[in-house]
């Protein structure tokens, strides 16, 4: 009887150290994600500081690059404080090596005592060529709009789709 527990414990003892064993062994499997979809495919598109808009109460290049970003479909290329003019036409090359695929420019006028002229120009970089624009007056507590209008209009040039305010 003795020789009998010697052996099951031996047993006991032999599949308790290969259990342990296989649980504490690194595992080998490798996990692969790939990143697809929105993230992957932004329309890159610079944005550029409108010509005299620092004469504005609400500061209308930010909310059109806030509205291009949240709809999920642009990047904006230029972030910061320089100003394209929106006369003339731009020159496609330079734009196309700084990796916007579109560019958009304007300027905003004091037509009154509280209102404003407000016009962009959007140009496609890989076309070069001009795709319009628009020019709105507004009053100033109505300029937030006309940013969400501008945003709304480039979106449907460039992707044929409505707006996204």
């Amino acid at each position: 009887m003795n020789l009998i527990a010697r052996h099951l414990q031996k047993i006991i003892l032999t599949i308790s150290v290969l259990v342990l064993g296989t649980f504490s062994l690194p595992s080998l499997a490798q996990m692969s994600i790939e990143i697809t979809g929105v993230g992957q495919s932004l329309y890159p598109i610079a944005v550029m500081r409108f010509k005299d808009e620092n004469r504005l109460p609400t500061n209308i290049t930010d909310i059109i690059r806030q509205d291009l970003a949240r709809s999920g479909h642009f990047k904006n290329t230029e972030n910061g404080n320089a100003v394209e003019s929106d006369e003339g036409t731009p020159n496609y090359k330079s734009w196309a090596a700084r990796g916007a695929d579109a560019l958009v420019v304007g300027s905003v006028t004091q037509s009154g005592s509280n209102q404003f002229e407000v016009s962009y120009k959007l140009f496609d970089i890989r076309k070069s060529q001009s795709l319009g624009g628009l020019n709105l007056t507004s009053s100033a507590d109505n300029l937030r709009a006309v940013a969400h209008k501008i945003a709304d209009d480039i979106v449907m040039k460039l992707l044929g789709e409505r707006g996204i305010s």
